[in-house]
This record gives structure tokens, sequence and C-alpha cells, in this order.
């Protein structure tokens, strides 16, 4: 993959491009802003690992959406961008962890 570090618009397009959790994961790390953009780039790894949760319960569910709504209360008080970049990595963490548990080996 080509360095595409500084130009929003090829990150966007390489993470909508990803064809699994991780590699969309490693893009955005990869390509990190640390500002509120990465909220953007963020959500599109997270529809990517998202993909992988077809067999989840409804309990499983509730625990994933109860452990990222832990990252956006970590950071709920602090202002600025950087923290919005830190919530969303840390919602793309716990993405990643449940990829891991519930996507099927191909």
């Amino acid at each position: 993959m080509s360095d595409h570090r500084f130009d929003a618009t090829s990150i966007q397009l390489a993470i909508d491009n990803a064809s699994t959790c991780y590699e969309a994961a490693d893009i955005e790390k990869d390509c990190a802003f640390g500002s509120s953009i990465d909220v953007q780039f963020v959500g599109s790894a997270l529809k990517t690992c998202e993909k992988d949760f077809v067999s989840i319960s409804e309990l499983e569910i509730a625990t994933y959406n109860g452990l990222v709504n832990q990252c956006y209360k970590k950071y709920a008080n602090l202002s600025g961008t950087m923290y919005r970049s830190f919530e969303s990595f840390c919602a793309l963490s716990v993405a990643e962890a449940f990829s891991s548990v519930f996507s099927t080996i191909e």
C-alpha cells in the first residue's frame, strides 16, 4: 500500500475498500491524524468490523455497545479534538476484539 498518511480522500477510500476488520483498522492506525477527522475514518473501519457480527446474540451486541459507550464516557469531560480521536480508537479496539471472536474463518 502506498503512503496515504496526509491524503484524507485516499485514506477514506483505502479504509472503505478494506476486506477485513484488521486491514481497515491497520490503515486507520497507520494514517491517524490524532484529531477529529479520525472519527470519520474510524467510523468507516467500524462498519467493516461490524460486518463480522452476523452471528452475535442480543446479549453480545449489548455487551459490545456497552464497551463502546465506555470509550466515550472515558473522555467525555475532556475537550479537544485529540480526545475525540482517543474515543474513536478505543471503540475501534473493542470492534477488533469482537471481530476476532465472531468472524468466520475462510
